[in-house]
């Protein structure tokens, strides 16, 4: 772990304390004033009664969660690849913004065979693999083709660049 994961749990273990705090502070004065605060509704009352709500209707739940994954394909596979990332224990993140910006630099082109990259052929490839201690920071991502990344699978680039090269 690196200075930025420290000081990053530094704060938002500093974040969570002081929300923990204000909440005390909140639930101990709505008891002591309820009579002044009818209109003010417990967060804690209100998070349960969601529960409960979804505990009875699952439907409703399961019919949202399936529009919001039709409607959002490419932020759930951003998620399903956050998560498989974080299974991996790799460490570091990149933003959509970062990735946008990878591509650019690459030309929207692969980064081993030079082909055009489109929604449908680009994929993320990890230049050290993640199974091969290997980050997710943007410095260790370059874009490719589906064809080029499978191909490469867990091969460092540098390995599969003298391969392709050996080949021709």
């Amino acid at each position: 772990m690196n200075d930025s994961d420290d000081s990053f749990l530094r704060c938002l273990s500093i974040l969570i304390i002081r929300r923990m705090i204000k909440n005390a502070r909140q639930k101990e004065y709505y008891n002591s004033h309820k009579e002044q605060c009818k209109g003010y509704v417990d967060p804690e009352k209100t998070r349960e009664r969601g529960r409960r709500y979804r505990q009875r209707h699952p439907e409703v739940g399961r019919e949202r969660t399936n529009r919001w994954r039709k409607n959002n394909p490419g932020k759930l596979r951003a998620l399903k690849k956050q998560r498989r990332y974080r299974d991996c224990n790799a460490i570091g993140r990149f933003t959509l913004e970062e990735w946008n910006t990878k591509l650019e630099e690459y030309n929207y082109r692969c980064a081993y065979c030079g082909c055009e990259l489109n929604s449908d052929t680009v994929t993320i490839d990890h230049q050290i693999p993640l199974s091969r201690g290997g980050t997710n920071y943007i410095e260790n991502i370059a874009p490719a083709c589906k064809i080029c990344n499978c191909k490469k699978y867990t091969k460092t680039a540098e390995e599969y660049l003298s391969e392709l090269e050996s080949s021709i």
